[in-house]
């Protein structure tokens, strides 16, 4: 019994592995895509910070496992983020939490619901600025979507306007 307990525990954690890595396969390599990944670990160091709002961030940043920015400045790499990502929500089927348009910028969030209400187990976030930029935020972990607009760390440059406009789709 203790065997098929190790060999699903190691299938569950294998397969949670491979997706987390999936964009970082498929565009980490394109050398006109930036990326920054920020693991579990780094997470533990953020729930560290001094700030005002420690709590916040504790409770918040203390339950994320991963998280990957992809930025493409140029058309090719732009199309290469947005077919990967789409294909990714058509693969997991993620819900479209909301959408989102203004003078600079288009976003579309998806996630895959938690059993808590107002939370999430994976979230993505495409968004496509009237400049030719685009980025894709993918997040895995205990995600409190009423507190999005934390993810606006300063490594990720991840405009908080359209994270609040987010957090106020969640009910």
């Amino acid at each position: 019994m203790k065997k098929i307990f190790f060999i699903l525990y190691l299938a569950i954690f294998f397969i949670s592995t491979a997706s987390a890595q999936v964009f970082q396969k498929t565009l980490g390599e394109n050398e006109n895509i930036d990326m920054v990944i920020v693991t579990k670990d780094m997470f533990s160091l953020i729930t560290e910070i001094d700030s005002e709002n420690k709590d916040d961030i504790k409770n918040f940043y203390g339950k994320l496992d991963y998280l990957a920015t992809y930025t493409a400045r140029d058309r090719n790499p732009s199309l290469q983020i947005e077919k990967e990502a789409k294909k990714y929500v058509a693969s997991k089927g993620m819900k479209l939490l909301t959408k989102i348009k203004n003078a600079r910028n288009s976003s579309e969030l998806y996630y895959i619901p938690s059993n808590k209400k107002g939370y999430a187990r994976e979230l993505l976030l495409l968004i496509r600025y009237t400049n030719g930029k685009t980025t894709l935020l993918y997040v895995k972990g205990d995600i409190n979507m009423k507190k999005l607009s934390l993810l606006a760390l300063q490594a990720t440059g991840l405009d908080r306007n359209v994270l609040r406009e987010a957090e106020k789709a969640v009910k």
